[in-house]
């Protein structure tokens, strides 16, 4: 029974961002992959690029200008490379 109302559930949430035009890809997928291979969380990242955590999952769900995805990618790489330098912050 369970299984059933997931899986309705799932099929009317599919359903509707169809309809809405939202596409089942996701945007920025090299910034993703990148935050993801980097072990970094958002909130860290959005702290050195001076914004909240909840604007920056925003950011993320629309194309990102080329700026702002430079921007988003040297944050990655300073926050990576201090970790690596000196352990985690966890």
């Amino acid at each position: 029974m369970m299984t059933m109302i997931v899986y309705v559930l799932h099929r009317f949430i599919i359903k509707y961002t169809k309809q809405r035009g939202r596409s089942e890809k996701m945007f920025n997928e090299k910034v993703r992959k990148a935050i993801k291979e980097a072990g970094l969380y958002h909130y860290r990242i959005a702290e050195h690029i001076g914004v909240s955590e909840m604007t920056f999952c925003r950011l993320l769900r629309n194309v990102l200008s080329e700026e702002k995805e430079n921007q988003i990618m040297a944050a990655i790489d300073e926050l990576k490379a201090a970790d690596d330098g000196e352990g985690r912050d966890v």
